[in-house]
Formats: structure tokens, C-alpha cells, sequence
């Protein structure tokens, strides 16, 4: 990978606030502790913030690896 595959890459990883962590505090009880009811009521939701959060892992590790391996030039 070069310097402009690198650029590229970065182009292609959104800036973004992921929904599971947000999610996250949305089942934390005023205890800190985990309500299972609203963890059932939002699983598809949680499901699809866990999705999203697959993704953005992958590209991020993408750029790890371009940056990596430019450095190790």
C-alpha cells in the first residue's frame, strides 16, 4: 500500500458516533446496572448498532494496517 491507497482508504471511513454505544447507556438502569427488559425490547436494534460497529472496526483496521505498513518502509 502506498501513501495515496492510504488516502483512499482514509476516504472511505465515515466519521460517526457508533449507535451501540449510545444503545449501551439506553439499558443502564439509574443502578448501572443492565435492565433486560430494554435489552430485549431494542435486540434488533442492538443488533444492527453491533453490525455497524463490525464495519467501522474493519475499515479502521484497514488503516492501521496502510499505516503500518508504510511506516515499516
Amino acid at each position: 500500500m502506498n501513501s495515496e491507497d492510504l488516502v483512499r482508504a482514509l476516504e472511505t471511513v465515515p466519521e460517526k458516533r457508533l449507535k451501540l454505544l449510545d444503545l449501551t447507556w439506553e439499558v443502564v438502569d439509574e443502578n448501572g446496572e443492565i435492565d433486560r427488559d430494554k435489552v430485549i425490547r431494542l435486540a434488533a436494534e442492538i443488533e444492527n448498532a453491533f453490525q455497524e460497529a463490525r464495519a467501522y472496526t474493519h475499515d479502521t483496521e484497514r488503516v492501521r494496517w496502510g499505516l503500518k505498513t508504510l511506516a515499516d518502509r
